[in-house]
């Protein structure tokens, strides 16, 4: 289990594995958020559009529906990230996307917790669970927000170009993949 240090802005920050019965409690999750620029991804480059937005944050439903879709795609590994007792992030990895490929089927971090490292930490165990089940890439499904796309960029991940099996150039999402 990896933990930060203790202070009074930062509390003690555990990740550990969880198990399908806890799910419910990522609807503590804090998922809003808003800024002034998005990506877009044209024939592999991302292109850089200014414009504010908005994502509220989920309804414990909304919250169901989308670890339902995430159940479909494959929940091999579920890591939280807790704050005490409190979750504050979750990221969920599936290995069998191909015989050399994992799946970031999700990452999300509250909010109030973002550039803490969290997201960082749960990548990073996540990235070494993929290397050591034999997998050399993995896959994520990049929201277009420039928090997103540039959390992955800075974790090593780039978008996929034309011609790769899991381009789309039809999607606001933005298909990116990290060499392990």
């Amino acid at each position: 289990q990896a933990k930060e240090p203790r202070d009074e802005k930062n509390p003690m920050i555990t990740i550990r594995f969880m198990n399908e019965d806890e799910l419910g409690l990522a609807a503590d999750i804090d998922v809003s958020e808003s800024g002034s620029a998005i990506y877009q991804c044209v024939a592999g480059q991302l292109k850089r559009i200014e414009q504010t937005w908005q994502r509220a944050d989920w309804s414990a439903e909304t919250w169901q529906e989308n670890l339902a879709d995430w159940a479909f795609l494959g929940r091999d590994v579920i890591l939280g990230a807790f704050a005490d007792d409190k979750l504050v992030g979750m990221a969920i990895l599936g290995y069998h996307k191909t015989a050399t490929m994992a799946q970031l089927v999700s990452i999300h971090v509250s909010r109030a917790y973002h550039r803490r490292g969290i997201g960082s930490q749960l990548l990073a165990k996540l990235v070494q669970m993929a290397r050591d089940m034999g997998k050399t890439e993995m896959y994520v499904w990049a929201t277009n927000s420039q928090a997103a796309v540039e959390f992955y960029l800075n974790q090593g991940f780039q978008p996929v170009q034309p011609g790769h099996a899991f381009y789309r150039g039809d999607i606001e999402d933005i298909p990116m993949i990290k060499m392990l």
